[in-house]
């Protein structure tokens, strides 16, 4: 009986080998190189490391690796990507890590995706394919964003970036009584703000567009940090909640540089975790589907 932890009998793969040869992934993501132990003991190491960063078990890693058939520069790609995060996350972040906790999710999307769509374009390809609705609606209605402004210059009012479609749906507000808008928005997941109201009776094509908007947003605030040195911290670490308190609600303010020397100000309550969980959670979903952008 082979060790479950390591091997699981299988029927022969398209390539001829089965588990219990000690294949740990259905197809070799290194045919380009020649065959011996190494091999086999790498791509055992590569379904451990998936099972630690994706939260997976190892025959689900095995089943998973499998839509990669016939793709397998696919998968060498996936796999190099799933290492950068493993090694940053277990080596190089510290618990109280926000900036680079996101950003090495942000990368390890983009060493994902195909490289022939541009680095902002295939984050937001990625968000729209592998975000499911509930991880879509979350990001939206928990980042508030101003428009951009010079420094020193007028912030204006943080808001949804569905705040101007919700605005504009007559009926919607006919039916929910809003005859004159919010003067702010909530950034609050549960919040009854306006903008989170409207969103949550919208089709999946028009949720599509505003992730697609808040893909470009986030993108924004990764390059402010490569490119300008911003300090941006994407939200909260902890939330730090008094024993005593009965009702407790917070929210982080920052602002990240845009072109022309501007500035964007943004709030959240999301905290870093859950931002990146809800990235990590699409990441699984796009190996298990095989990376097809």
């Amino acid at each position: 009986m082979p060790n479950r932890g390591m091997y699981v009998r299988r029927p022969p793969t398209q390539k001829g080998m089965t588990m219990s040869e000690k294949r740990a992934l259905a197809v070799d993501p290194y045919a380009h190189q020649p065959e011996g132990e190494w091999k086999l003991q790498r791509l055992q190491d590569d379904n451990e490391m998936l099972c630690r960063v994706l939260k997976m078990e190892s025959e689900a890693v095995f089943d998973a690796s499998a839509k990669y058939e016939g793709r397998e520069e696919a998968l060498f790609r996936f796999l190099f990507a799933m290492r950068f995060l493993d090694r940053v996350t277990s080596v190089e972040l510290k618990d109280e890590a926000s900036t680079l906790k996101v950003l090495s999710a942000i990368f390890a999307i983009e060493g994902i995706a195909p490289s022939d769509l541009g680095n902002r374009e295939r984050f937001v390809q990625f968000l729209m394919r592998y975000m499911d609705q509930n991880g879509k609606r979350t990001l939206l209605q928990s980042y508030l964003f101003t428009p951009a402004y010079p420094l020193g210059g007028e912030t204006g009012r943080e808001r949804h970036l569905m705040f101007d479609a919700a605005s504009k749906d007559e009926a919607f507000r006919k039916e929910t009584f809003w005859d004159a808008l919010p003067e702010y928005c909530g950034s609050d997941q549960y919040s009854s703000c306006f903008c989170s109201r409207w969103l949550v009776g919208q089709p999946e094509r028009v949720l599509d567009d505003f992730t697609r908007l808040f893909g470009e947003r986030l993108y924004a605030m990764r390059c402010a940090v490569v490119h300008d040195a911003t300090p941006v911290v994407f939200g909260g670490i902890r939330d730090q909640k008094p024993d005593d308190a009965g009702f407790w609600s917070f929210s982080v303010w920052d602002a990240y540089s845009v072109q022309g020397g501007q500035f964007v100000t943004y709030e959240t309550r999301l905290l870093v975790g859950d931002t990146v969980g809800i990235l990590m959670e699409g990441i699984r979903r796009c190996f298990e589907d095989g990376s097809r952008f």
